[in-house]
């Protein structure tokens, strides 16, 4: 079984700094002019993913992490699913560490304990609060863009636009649902995807310290 062609195979210790072959699939340019997809090309795709000086410390050593795991699947392709999970994980953390007091009731071997909202709840709230405003994501801009440009494409009827409230909508029930699939080990290989998952996290978490957190006392009742 050879490496890059045969899925669960660990790589040969003399290919470990060799491409992964999976990447000769790809190319880069305009239908005029293409070329192979090269590392470079991998790094400056994952570098527009960026997170503001307003981000802590902490939830930006995370997501770094998440952008590194990215770059390393150059070695390893399986590696960008491994790096999308880690960036949904670096949002939860983010809105964990923005809404510190946000915690439901559980109960835990016969008595009742307050527990740290998940993933799910999080985003609904900020939401709710006025923390994450579709208008202003910038990825609410690239939705867009796409679309549009898939229109003109393949010539498609414009119908009906989504409004950014539906499409945020949309974004804050897939998350916690694409993150889910992944942490249960369900395979996804889909390296645009997970570069669009990805620029979309950083866009969210830029967002959640993009203004001073709500008093707990001020704060509605957590859902």
């Amino acid at each position: 079984m050879n490496y890059g062609e045969t899925d669960g195979v660990l790589k040969p210790l003399n290919e470990v700094l060799l491409p992964d072959p999976r990447f000769k699939f790809f190319a880069i340019g305009t239908d005029d002019l293409m070329r192979p997809f090269e590392l470079a090309d991998l790094h400056e795709r994952i570098c527009l993913s960026k997170l503001d000086d307003t981000v802590p410390e902490a939830v930006r050593r995370q997501f770094e992490t998440a952008k590194n795991l990215m770059l390393y699947s150059w070695f390893v392709f399986e590696f960008h699913t491994i790096a999308e999970l880690h960036a949904y994980a670096s949002l939860e953390f983010a809105l964990r560490t923005r809404f510190p007091d946000a915690k439901q009731k559980r109960r835990r071997k016969g008595r009742e304990v307050l527990e740290p909202l998940t993933l799910g709840p999080l985003l609904r709230m900020a939401v709710k609060e006025g923390v994450i405003v579709a208008e202003t994501l910038p990825a609410w801009e690239r939705a867009e863009s796409v679309s549009e440009w898939y229109q003109k494409r393949y010539d498609l009827p414009s119908g009906a636009k989504r409004t950014s409230t539906e499409w945020l909508q949309l974004i804050i029930e897939h998350i916690p649902t694409f993150r889910n699939t992944l942490a249960h080990g369900n395979p996804q290989l889909y390296l645009e995807a997970s570069f669009r998952q990805l620029e979309t996290c950083a866009d969210l978490i830029n967002q959640i310290f993009s203004s001073p957190a709500t008093e707990p006392e001020n704060r509605p009742p957590s859902p």
